[in-house]
């Protein structure tokens, strides 16, 4: 990974109110990149995809479909989280995939 790459994952609550839909978004920013990727898998509640991006048969992980262009050196990717029906710890982890120059 470049080291002037930095993610982020934005729009988490503190705690979570149970079946409740939050809108989130994953960015990953380098002024020298013009496409990039993101992969996120969460242990509770299922993903909804958004725009250019598509979600596993068990709703748990997400995934770019195609790169996502830069604007002014950030790709944003876009997608919903619903919370588990009870109150229980959700662990998300992300990453980012394929820088393109």
């Amino acid at each position: 990974m470049n080291t002037a790459t930095t993610v982020a994952l934005n729009g988490l609550p503190t705690t979570f109110t149970p079946g409740q839909t939050y809108s989130l978004n994953f960015t990953v920013a380098n002024s020298t990149n013009s496409l990039a990727g993101f992969n996120i898998q969460v242990t509770g509640g299922t993903l909804t995809a958004g725009s250019g991006s598509k979600v596993n048969g068990a709703k748990t992980q997400i995934t770019h479909t195609t790169p996502m262009s830069a604007v002014s050196g950030v790709s944003t990717f876009n997608f919903s989280w619903t919370a588990p029906a009870s109150t229980t710890a959700v662990t998300f982890n992300a990453g980012k995939c394929c820088e393109w120059k």
